[in-house]
């Protein structure tokens, strides 16, 4: 995957730590152990008055000499215990937690808006989550916990989850669709090859697609499943209702401009309301005529290296999409991403992104 297109933005943020809540008091013993096993980790200071440990966000982070301090699943346990933080999980020892930096985070609302107002205005009634939301599953037998930045899941799906799982603090389904966005800051987490992977993880496990959005790197990357079927068909239909609609557009406009042109003797508020109807479907036309992005010319994930570890997901197609931002750019680019699948018919507008 290319990871090398990285140089758009400096990082804007210093390296933060959190305290991780312990259920009780923690010898020295343990902590080097914790500091040993994490020798590539800036572990910090234990706090024994308040039972605290402190560690680097976006870090993973192996807690093995501490899971004899909890007595059944030691991870769900530790992230019980600390609730105030959003802890994602790997296998059985490994935790971080996740820190969305401001710009970052305003682009991650953005996505959850334009999901919500789609979904309402086509009584799409599917159920559409935020960052607050975790979602468990395996990949390679290993069981992981993350909170996608934004995500979708279709009604007919969600009607069949029980209410055991709805009231869970942690879906045991997948999303249809799910959005992720990149932070700024220096946290192993944050690093391209991360985010990469874990959209990866997303599609092999059961996410028809999804988006990885990289102000950083300068590009959106687009992903979705092998087994997604009638992609193609989609497309084709996509892109003729854009012709569709670009010609009713433009017979719409003229309709209206003639419409302008004979309202000399009518009361100004008509005359208001008819320049509005066509200054909307002006700007409608001209976002039809801006870069349209489809779910296409997708290619397989290639093999690639994962912290020593070969990662290979056979199942999973992508495309980079590049945003061709200015360094000084205050909003996305005048890009329409189609989307696909469960999100079928909605359209990212990247230009209503918050980049400042």
């Amino acid at each position: 995957m290319d990871i090398n297109n990285n140089n758009h933005i400096e990082q804007v943020e210093q390296p933060n730590y959190e305290f991780l809540l312990l259920p009780r008091e923690l010898d020295s013993l343990t902590y080097n152990k914790i500091v040993k096993l994490n020798s590539q980790v800036s572990i910090g200071d234990y706090d024994p008055l308040v039972q605290k440990l402190k560690i680097p966000v976006e870090t993973p982070v192996n807690i093995e000499p501490l899971l004899s301090f909890f007595s059944f699943d030691p991870l769900d346990e530790i992230v019980q215990f600390n609730n105030h933080l959003r802890i994602e999980t790997e296998d059985k020892s490994v935790l971080w937690i996740r820190y969305m930096a401001g710009r970052p985070d305003k682009q991650c609302l953005e996505f959850g808006s334009q999901i919500r107002n789609w979904n309402k205005a086509n009584n799409i009634n599917g159920s559409v989550f935020g960052s607050h939301t975790k979602f468990k599953f395996r990949v390679n037998n290993a069981l992981v916990s993350y909170y996608p930045d934004s995500c979708f899941i279709s009604a007919n799906r969600y009607a069949n989850i029980p209410d055991s799982i709805k009231n869970d603090k942690g879906f045991t389904i997948q999303p249809d669709f799910v959005v992720e966005v990149r932070s700024y800051g220096p946290g192993a987490n944050n690093a391209l090859i991360y985010q990469q992977r874990k959209m990866c993880r997303w599609i092999s496990s059961g996410v028809e697609s999804g988006i990885l959005f990289d102000r950083k790197g300068g590009n959106a990357y687009l992903y979705c499943n092998t087994n997604l079927v009638n992609l193609a068909n989609q497309i084709a239909i996509q892109q003729g209702n854009v012709t569709n609609e670009t010609n009713q557009l433009q017979l719409d406009i003229v309709d209206l401009q003639n419409a302008v042109e004979n309202l000399a003797n009518f009361p100004q508020a008509v005359v208001l309301a008819v320049q509005s109807v066509l200054d909307t479907k002006r700007h409608k036309l001209q976002q039809l005529q801006w870069q349209q992005v489809y779910f296409q010319n997708l290619v397989p994930v290639p093999t690639f290296d994962y912290d020593g570890i070969q990662q290979n997901y056979p199942n999973v197609l992508f495309v980079a999409i590049p945003l061709n931002l200015a360094q000084n750019a205050v909003n996305g680019p005048n890009i329409i991403i189609h989307c696909i699948g469960a999100v079928d018919g909605l359209r990212f507008d990247l230009s209503e992104l918050p980049l400042d």
